[in-house]
């Protein structure tokens, strides 16, 4: 009776790949600080949208750190959505534009369709833009 080999200790072959060993975080620094002062990190880190750890390397590590804001929550969940309905449109603009190849679809309709997708285009360059306003603040 054939045993299949065991598979090697921290392998993981459809994972992913481990990182070199320079990018791996294998040093620990231990700070320490009053119960008032670790609320206040602590705040600030979930203020950023960021884990502790992270939120500390990008203190300790930068030059010039400006502590923003992440944008709440609504601004994700609203992302989110108009990302599934742009998916959404580009789903329907494909079809659409594969019965035209074939000629299911008359020039007139192919012309309003063509301005629907130009203003389409100009609210997306428009959501990018506040996009990167609220990401700024």
């Amino acid at each position: 009776m054939e045993t299949t080999p065991a598979r090697p200790a921290g392998r993981n072959p459809g994972g992913r790949k481990a990182l070199p060993l320079e990018q791996r975080r294998l040093e620990f620094i231990k700070v320490w600080v009053t119960s008032s002062e670790k609320q206040i990190a602590m705040g600030n880190a979930a203020a950023c949208n960021l884990e502790m750890s992270a939120f500390a390397r990008e203190v300790l590590l930068k030059k010039n750190v400006v502590i923003k804001s992440a944008p709440p929550a609504e601004f994700y969940e609203a992302y989110a959505s108009l990302a599934r309905v742009g998916g959404n449109l580009n789903q329907l603009c494909h079809a659409l534009n594969a019965a035209a190849s074939i000629g299911m679809i008359e020039d007139a309709t192919m012309a309003r369709l063509s301005q629907i997708e130009t203003t389409i285009k100009s609210v997306s360059e428009s959501l990018s833009a506040v996009r990167e306003i609220l990401i700024s603040k």
